[in-house]
């Protein structure tokens, strides 16, 4: 069985004059009475639970600028600036008691929880700051997944309309064990939070609180419905490379799957016919080309000798052209030399004419650079001797000038007779290629030319089948390759039609027809106690509970909720709940997550008669007290017949919950 205890509640409000107020409220296992007029603070005792715990939302609380409780609490009282505000709560599983602080003004989003007594909290330095609102409230610091463990509940996810999954949140199971005083009571779940788009979510909380096995068939249908994403994904994928292969090819589909290829050839054919067609070509091509195999041979060892040939004339016929270049140039420098001595000679030749005429002339002076003639010193001028200035006379200088022509005119004229036989030499061995390369080419052509042609034309044309047998073989193989994706998608479609199979065949377990049968003979006995349909009481045994509207009570005939008094209603709703928490303690049944635990707000409120709620009262008394706890907001005529049950009493319309305390 799951528990939930609230043990003690705790508020604690700190004003800016330094004044304090708060409120105090214990509570014991079984029913709880919080007494007292309207608008004291009896639904305060009740918001503080919902709001410790992070369940704001069940209040209709979405936006973290809103605030559910009264200005008292979180701006001013008695006309005092509040500067903080804190609820405290304790609460038990049965066996393990946590305290949860929350601030009700500042940093709202975070809960303080310490596993100890709200009386030991101040002592315990062991905490945890856990996220109460935001959407971290399931993440490893969130106060809703603490929660879950803390009552031992599975943290489940289950379909939404848009196909994706969502979790069960606390605030979508806190409408079955909580009417709020305010929207509560117009319907069952009146308070259910549509907002994570949970496929029919007030159906989902009741089977999963009430632990019925038909909470599993939802799992199937998010795991159904999984297998659909996988299967559009993977049909996706394939669609997009059948495409890409069937532009590839410029192929198409036949009936079968296989390829329909557009051949320029051979029109529209099966690819693998294509296949076989090309095979066949290319082995007719290679047949042609053997049986021209042998002359092709004699063919290649007779160009390969004349080439041979050839490749050593042009080598010599290049070193021969080197030759013939390198005897121009040398021809040349001796030429310049030549050309250098002879202006040399003259020019001694006219320093001798000087000289001689300077001793006729008495001439004292050279008249090109006016060195003294006397002037006997080596390497200075004796008439311009500058250039040859180790031959002491013009007479020795024409003299060793004549020398050095003559000397050089022998190199000059063998080099020139070297020059003409290497041109020769060159002449000839470009006449020996031309002649060569005509003969070959007049061979190839004259004796097997055609035949090479054919062998030519006949190889390209095997290189063109070749290139498309090639091709269309990848794109047979690419296409065989997606055979695993197809295999795929028929493994998920068969999956997935077990699931679908298991949804449809699914029946009620006896556990489940145990729970739902004891649920209901428990609302009919209430409604029958609170004097529904007394005057037509016959109507009560052809009461069901419609699993396809979220498990309310229905009748075929009747509008089961517009049939009488205006308070039928609220008789119906507060019957149901009360049903709920005694099918839920009276049933030994593990799989149940229903806490044993129901709040109430003030139903007198809702026209309900003092009659009706004393009879709510002794249906929760007769419960065992030890397996459930139930709070009630109330306020009646008659005192004595609560009293015994009253842990919290505001006795007058000016008697607020919250108190001075200094």
């Amino acid at each position: 069985m799951r528990n939930l205890f609230v043990n003690k509640l705790k508020y604690a409000i700190d004003c800016e004059d330094e004044s304090k107020y708060g409120a105090s409220v214990e509570f014991h296992k079984g029913l709880n009475i919080i007494y007292g007029p309207n608008s004291v603070g009896k639904s305060s005792v009740i918001i503080g639970i919902i709001y410790a715990l992070g369940l704001e939302k069940s209040l209709g609380i979405f936006s973290s600028k809103q605030n559910p409780f009264k200005p008292e609490f979180y701006d001013k009282i008695e006309n005092k600036k509040i500067v903080n505000s804190t609820v405290f709560l304790e609460v038990s599983n049965g066996s393990q008691t946590i305290t949860l602080s929350r601030p009700i003004i500042g940093k709202t989003e975070i809960c303080t929880l310490k596993e100890c007594t709200l009386n030991n909290f101040e002592k315990e330095k062991k905490q945890s700051d856990l996220i109460a609102d935001g959407s971290g409230v399931m993440s490893e610091d969130g106060l809703q997944r603490y929660l879950f463990n803390f009552f031992n509940w599975d943290i489940l996810e289950v379909p939404t309309f848009e196909g994706g999954s969502s979790k069960i949140y606390l605030e979508n199971l806190v409408p079955l064990f909580y009417i709020e005083q305010r929207v509560g009571w117009s319907q069952i779940q009146a308070r259910q939070v549509t907002r994570y788009g949970i496929k029919d979510i007030k159906k989902i909380a009741f089977e999963y609180l009430m632990g019925l096995d038909k909470f599993n068939v939802h799992l199937v249908e998010l795991e159904q419905k999984a297998l659909r994403q996988s299967i559009t994904d993977a049909e996706t994928d394939l669609k997009n490379k059948e495409e890409n292969i069937l532009v590839l090819g410029n192929a198409s589909k036949d009936q079968d799957g296989g390829l329909i290829v557009n051949d320029s050839h051979q029109g529209q054919v099966n690819i693998d016919k294509l296949i076989l067609l090309l095979e066949e070509e290319i082995n007719a091509k290679n047949k042609e080309i053997s049986s021209l195999s042998k002359k092709e041979e004699k063919t290649k060892s007779f160009e390969v000798k004349e080439r041979d040939k050839l490749r050593e004339i042009s080598n010599s016929r290049r070193v021969a052209a080197d030759k013939v270049n390198l005897l121009i140039r040398e021809i040349a420098s001796y030429e310049n030399y030549i050309h250098t001595i002879e202006i040399n000679r003259e020019k001694n030749i006219q320093l001798k004419k000087i000289e001689e005429l300077g001793t006729s002339l008495n001439v004292a002076a050279c008249p090109i650079c006016e060195t003294p003639l006397s002037s006997s010193d080596e390497g200075c001028c004796r008439l311009c001797k500058e250039n040859i200035q180790k031959i002491s006379t013009p007479e020795e200088n024409i003299s060793f000038l004549e020398d050095e022509k003559a000397s050089f005119s022998k190199i000059l004229v063998q080099k020139q007779i070297e020059l003409k036989k290497a041109r020769q030499y060159f002449t000839d061995l470009s006449q020996e290629e031309r002649e060569l390369i005509e003969k070959l080419n007049f061979q190839l052509q004259t004796y097997y030319g055609e035949d090479l042609q054919q062998i030519r034309k006949i190889t390209t044309e095997a290189d063109l089948i070749m290139n498309a047998l090639q091709k269309y073989k990848g794109i047979l193989l690419q296409w065989k390759g997606l055979s695993k994706i197809r295999d795929e998608i028929k493994k998920l479609i068969v999956k997935e039609k077990e699931k679908k199979d298991q949804i449809r065949q699914y029946e009620k377990s006896v556990s489940d027809e145990t729970i739902l049968n004891k649920l209901l003979e428990e609302f009919k006995e209430n409604i029958l106690k609170m004097r529904l349909f007394s005057d037509k009481r016959a109507l009560v045994k052809d009461i069901r509970l419609n699993d396809f509207e979220n498990y309310t009570p229905y009748l075929d005939n009747f509008d089961i909720y517009n049939i009488s008094s205006s308070s039928d209603n609220i008789r119906i709703i507060l019957s149901y709940y009360l049903a709920l928490l005694q099918t839920a303690a009276n049933i030994n049944d593990k799989k149940i997550r229903y806490p044993c635990f129901l709040l109430i707000d003030e139903p007198k409120q809702q026209n309900l008669d003092e009659e009706d709620l004393y009879t709510s009262i002794d249906l929760v008394t007769k419960l065992d007290k030890n397996k459930s706890q139930v709070i009630l907001t109330t306020h009646v005529k008659e005192k004595k017949k609560v009293e015994p049950y009253i842990v919290q009493e505001m006795t007058s319309k000016s008697d607020y919950l919250l108190k001075r305390i200094n």
